[in-house]
């Protein structure tokens, strides 16, 4: 079913949203998750235009056909972080170049700080852990339906939380790649090793990370409490004796 549109038939349903103008892509590329988070939605608001997507290239495609119907169209995607081919940040980046009233809630199994806050510093409007509760997930898309969704809402495994604690970076999906693995204290050439890339590439991609967190620590962003980063900002980027630490270093 990957790729069809679904033109669903209006129904009686409080939860429908009146005048139908609205419609969903759900990019996924797990059949079980994908079909049955369909069901759930359909179940949950019959009346809209559902499209299925195993790939972030091929929602494109659809949200393009999507917004070009003559009648206008907010539409809303439902975006799964790891997919083949186009995914993570970078998938969310080109969703939201697109022309058009969107709103992007990104699904991810992995709901730690430093992800969700490149995901919304990137553009995502929500994050939503698939292990939460599916009906607090459909809770998030009603509030998206009604216009109603605060940016920036954080659905995690047990619940909904504050993040407004947490920092929006705006990286690539390879520097948050490389930025995990220097929070787990890994070298220029481990991390080189693990993602296949020379060991001048990873000290590039190393150096952007810092200067990133430079920039932030120098404008007060972040303060080197509560950065969802694990510890002292400054003392994450002085541990790597970069150049960056000597900028940082007071």
């Amino acid at each position: 079913m990957g790729g069809a549109i679904t033109k669903l038939k209006p129904a009686a349903s409080s939860n429908r949203v009146p005048g139908s103008s609205q419609s969903i892509i759900l990019v996924d590329d797990h059949p079980l998750i994908r079909h049955g988070l369909a069901a759930a939605i359909q179940a949950r608001f019959p009346g809209l235009n559902l499209a299925l997507s195993s790939t972030a290239e091929e929602g494109l495609i659809l949200a393009r056909k999507i917004l070009a119907w003559p009648e206008p169209t907010r539409l809303i995607i439902l975006l799964d972080l790891s997919l083949p081919g186009l995914s993570g940040l970078s998938a969310i980046q080109n969703f939201r170049d697109l022309a058009g009233p969107i709103t992007i809630i990104t699904l991810s199994g992995n709901d730690e700080d430093l992800r969700v806050g490149a995901c919304l510093g990137s553009g995502a409007d929500a994050f939503v852990s698939k292990a939460a509760p599916i009906e607090l997930l459909l809770d998030v898309l009603q509030r998206s339906l009604n216009a109603t969704l605060t940016s920036g809402t954080w659905l995690s495994a047990c619940g909904f939380r504050d993040s407004t604690t947490i920092h929006r970076l705006k990286l690539t999906g390879r520097q948050l790649q490389v930025l995990l693995m220097i929070c787990g204290g890994a070298s220029n050439r481990e991390i080189a090793d693990e993602l296949e890339i020379t060991e001048i590439t990873a000290k590039t991609h190393v150096s952007g990370v810092l200067m990133s967190l430079r920039s932030r620590v120098d404008s007060g962003y972040l303060d080197g409490s509560a950065t969802g980063l694990g510890g002292d900002v400054k003392g994450l980027v002085c541990s790597r004796r970069t150049a960056a630490s000597r900028v940082l270093s007071e």
